[in-house]
């Protein structure tokens, strides 16, 4: 799943929403690519790492990439980095997700 934008208290709804979808389809990954997401709150973060743990114990391979500036900044201080698999496309260069 791809996020963009600012990821804030009012859009955590749809966050939750739109990872358990993600998570609860049958593809063995859980890809979230977050190329073009400039800033995570405190919520979104929690939200996102909730998402991405339920997903690796429902048996798939969990993997963030494309963070980028300050949210892998934020990411990497919070250790949610240090959980999961992580990559990063050169710039200019896209994964599909």
């Amino acid at each position: 799943m791809r996020l963009f934008g600012e990821l804030d208290v009012d859009c955590l709804d749809d966050l939750r929403r739109e990872l358990a979808t993600a998570r609860n389809n049958r593809a063995p990954q859980f890809v979230v690519d977050l190329g073009e997401t400039r800033f995570l709150a405190s919520e979104a973060i929690g939200a996102l790492l909730e998402g991405c743990l339920r997903a690796r114990d429902a048996g798939k391979q969990v993997e963030i990439v494309n963070a980028r500036g300050i949210v892998r900044t934020v990411l990497q201080v919070t250790g949610v980095l240090d959980l999961f698999t992580v990559a990063v496309a050169p710039l200019g260069l896209r994964w599909a997700t």
